[in-house]
């Protein structure tokens, strides 16, 4: 019996242990139209003096009239909710005929966790500002701003699922980590402007912008975009990019990356299509940056384009197993033009290029088991531009088709290595326009090789 009674109570000690306490009442306060006495509250601004931590502020359907919406400190995990994008609407901007005056700034955040979701809001100069962490912006419709629908300073923000029309730049956010994902974002000056390390754009839309997506800063994700009609489709500044399968159409430069204090960093599986002057144009202060299986069809002025400074040290590039195709309306358009020292081309294709398939200015770049072929001028050109540049390699490469020569070697370009290529059905498979110390071993020319003149020499 003594047993008994003691596991009973050792039960009943432990249900009273997992029992869950009753969760705490959440605070619903609602805001109508004037047209519905039912509730006291006809504005946000009127509904935050009884707002409490936690509390979710309802809008029902209809037109508000309400600016400079003020968040103070300790209102965390505030949430304040439209019905949707198109019943609700807020209006920040003035409005003559009601005789509305307004500051044209809409929501201030200083709480943490805020939400705002689900409502239309127009007009004014900022949709929103916060500078208090893990802000949340999400299904709502910001259109007419002035400046910008919304301004985020804090870390963890997430502005997603929005739509944007009509404004100077679509969101701007200088917080670490901001997350901006699954918006639509047309006719902006700059769609996208990310300043804080560790920032996430994903799977947005963004049309008809100057610069499409600007994210200068340490570690930005650029992922799964779709990018159209800009002047600078993507634009990255900062150490250790990852710029990753986004399609970017009908820009004048797709994608622009400029690797700075740079240590790694990749652009991969992007699709460029029909940019009006460069594909890809990339930069490097130090060794680390890859760009690979990229495809570029149909740039104006150059596919992929390596803008490092020659005789300034090796900042290696690594160009993997690209495509470019259908390049230039120049006799510049080269479908990859590397410049600088120490950069490597592995694998890649080119096709159809009005200037070289590969042109390399620089010294001790190495291109190895890439393929050019039916371009309007060489296939591969390694120039010395005059200075020269030293110790270029060239391994294992195929040109064929091109109107001008297979591989050609110009400008007192010294100390080339070419073995092993092989080049047919060009203009000439071979030429050097210097014989400053090229090395010559096992290449399958037609042409005898040796010192031959080279037809095309720009």
């Amino acid at each position: 019996m003594r047993r008994n009674i003691t596991l009973w109570a050792l039960g009943t000690a432990l249900a009273g242990l997992f029992t869950a306490s009753p969760a705490a009442a959440v605070t619903i306060i609602c805001v109508t139209p004037p047209s519905v006495p039912t509730c006291p509250n006809h504005t946000i601004t009127a509904a935050l003096g009884s707002a409490v931590p936690g509390a979710i502020i309802k809008l029902a359907p209809g037109t508000y009239y309400d600016d400079n919406i003020f968040i103070p400190p300790g209102l965390d995990g505030l949430q304040i909710l439209g019905t949707s994008k198109a019943a609700t609407i807020l209006d920040i901007g003035s409005n003559t005929a009601l005789g509305i005056a307004s500051t044209g700034l809409g929501f201030t955040i200083n709480s943490r966790n805020v939400v705002v979701k689900n409502m239309t809001i127009r007009n004014g100069l900022i949709g929103l500002r916060s500078v208090a962490p893990g802000t949340i912006v999400t299904g709502n419709n910001f259109t007419g701003q002035d400046a910008f629908p919304a301004q985020l300073t804090s870390l963890g923000a997430q502005f997603t699922l929005n739509e944007v029309h009509n404004t100077v730049i679509g969101v701007v956010s200088s917080g670490f980590g901001t997350i901006v994902k699954s918006n639509l974002i047309t006719n902006t000056i700059i769609g996208i402007d990310l300043s804080g390390d560790q920032s996430q754009v994903q799977l947005n839309k963004v049309y008809n912008a100057v610069i499409g997506i600007d994210v200068p800063a340490d570690g930005a994700q650029v992922k799964s975009n779709d990018v159209r009609y800009q002047t600078i489709g993507i634009l990255t500044s900062g150490a250790f990019p990852t710029v990753q399968s986004n399609k970017v159409f009908g820009s004048q430069t797709g994608i622009q990356s400029v690797c700075a204090n740079c240590f790694g960093g990749s652009l991969a599986l992007n699709t460029v299509t029909n940019a009006t002057a460069l594909g890809i144009l990339v930069s490097s202060d130090n060794p680390g940056l890859t760009v690979q299986s990229n495809s570029v069809v149909r740039a104006g002025n150059g596919g992929i384009v390596v803008a490092n400074t020659a005789g300034a040290g090796s900042r290696t590039v690594f160009l993997v197993s690209n495509k470019a195709s259908d390049v230039g309306n120049l006799l510049t358009g080269h479908c990859y033009s590397i410049t600088g020292d120490g950069n490597v081309a592995l694998k890649n294709q080119a096709t159809r290029c009005s200037g070289s398939g590969f042109r390399v200015t620089g010294n001790g770049n190495s291109l190895e088991s890439n393929v050019a072929t039916n371009g309007f001028e060489n296939g591969f050109t390694v120039d010395g531009a005059g200075v020269p540049y030293f110790d270029n390699y060239l391994n294992l490469n195929k040109t064929s088709g091109n109107t001008g020569d297979g591989f050609a070697i110009i400008g007192n370009a010294s100390a080339t290595t070419v073995q092993f290529n092989t080049a047919a059905l060009n203009r000439k498979n071979f030429c050097d326009a210097n014989d400053s110390g090229t090395i010559l071993i096992s290449n399958s020319f037609a042409d005898p090789g040796g010192v031959v003149a080279c037809d095309i020499v720009h």
